[in-house]
């Protein structure tokens, strides 16, 4: 049988790639010895890949009991700058909670937020954080978006077509302002439009400490199902934060497989894990990889995948075609067309602008049944 075309194989890993994320992610004694490999080629921040620069603080965090500060120095220099910049986030994050607190909405945080917490790494430093993505249910969604631009922040990336359509296209807004970047989801992921999936995401939610702030986080097996579903290089973090997480809490594999194949996830998620054990193997992540493996994937589970594909290149050209063309009204400003179609083929991910048209027309059409094609059972 043909292995199922799945975004994280598309880009192989590179021996950096793999050193840097056994020294982030390993036990002491295998993350020491990456690490120094790795740092004997990487002797300045300027030489790190850019994909890599991401994992730094949390190789710091990893390996600050085990390699001397001098060895370490590249990473907690990283480790220092993230410390002081997720200060400032969780301050205003504070102001977040404290806003929707008051219209009566108690949003769960995902992603990096969730991590940090008491829930998997507990040290503010530990990881780089370029926003906070919070997840509240679809009812309160038009009162966490009014609440929040009344407070200074501007919605971004959404054109006039989005904001009209944007409880059945889209999944999240997002925001930016005094109260730094925020992505809004009120479902879990927007490929998932199965009814009522988020309901016991919400209602199981348990509490944890971010920094000395009281957050709700998903409970265990939501949350990891959530990391190895949303997983795609060549963002490294997520590899290394699938492994910290089940090696911390317990997770039970069945329950995550269970959530894979109800969301029509189970391809992408055997996939992931299957990397994930292939770089950072430990007992934890097999057992979930055999209970992924051993599911069986409802009807339409591949199809939904490559849907998943389609849209978010359609979503993403739309969004960088609307904000090109508002910058090419510009008198003067040549190679119009040349520039929309380049940039179209960059978002679609295309080997040609001929091949980035055909994607984007492709993606109008799945756009126009998008309601039919995920009501696979």
């Amino acid at each position: 049988m043909k292995p199922a075309r799945n975004p994280s194989f598309l880009r192989e890993l590179t021996d950096s790639n793999r050193l840097l994320v056994a020294a982030a992610g390993e036990s002491p004694d295998r993350a020491a010895e990456a690490w120094k490999n790795w740092s004997a080629v990487n002797t300045s921040f300027d030489l790190v890949a850019v994909e890599e620069r991401a994992l730094l603080a949390t190789v710091a965090w990893n390996l600050q009991a085990t390699v001397s500060r001098e060895d370490l120095a590249l990473a907690l220099q990283v480790r220092r700058k993230v410390a002081a910049s997720n200060l400032l986030a969780v301050s205003r994050l504070r102001v977040v909670l404290s806003i929707l607190a008051e219209t009566g909405i108690t949003p769960l945080l995902l992603k990096g937020g969730a991590l940090l917490s008491s829930a998997c790494y507990d040290d503010l430093a530990a990881r780089r954080m370029a926003d906070f993505d919070l997840l509240v249910s679809r009812e309160e969604a038009d009162a966490t978006l009014d609440a929040l631009e009344r407070n200074g922040q501007v919605r971004f990336g959404s054109d006039e077509f989005e904001l009209r359509t944007i409880r059945s296209v889209m999944h999240a807004a997002a925001l930016q302002g005094p109260l730094g970047e925020l992505d809004i989801h009120w479902t879990l992921l927007h490929q998932s439009r199965i009814a009522n999936a988020d309901h016991e995401v919400l209602t199981t939610a348990s509490k944890e400490l971010l920094g000395g702030l009281t957050i709700s986080v998903p409970a265990p097996e939501q949350l990891a199902f959530h990391l190895l579903a949303h997983g795609r290089l060549p963002d490294l973090r997520w590899l290394v934060d699938a492994n910290h997480f089940v090696q911390r809490n317990r997770v039970d594999p069945g329950r995550v497989a269970e959530l894979a194949r109800d969301r029509l996830y189970l391809t992408v998620v055997r996939h992931n894990l299957a990397l994930l054990v292939s770089v950072l193997p430990n007992a934890r992540s097999h057992a979930l990889l055999d209970a992924a493996n051993a599911a069986k994937p409802k009807r339409g589970d591949q199809l939904h995948m490559e849907f998943t594909d389609a849209v978010e290149a359609g979503q993403r050209a739309r969004a960088l075609v609307h904000f090109a063309s508002r910058q090419l009204r510009t008198p003067g400003v040549s190679g119009r067309v040349e520039f929309v179609r380049e940039l179209a083929r960059f978002a679609t991910g295309a080997p040609s602008a001929r091949e980035a048209i055909r994607r984007l027309s492709n993606y109008a059409l799945l756009g126009r049944t998008r309601a039919d094609s995920t009501k696979a059972p």
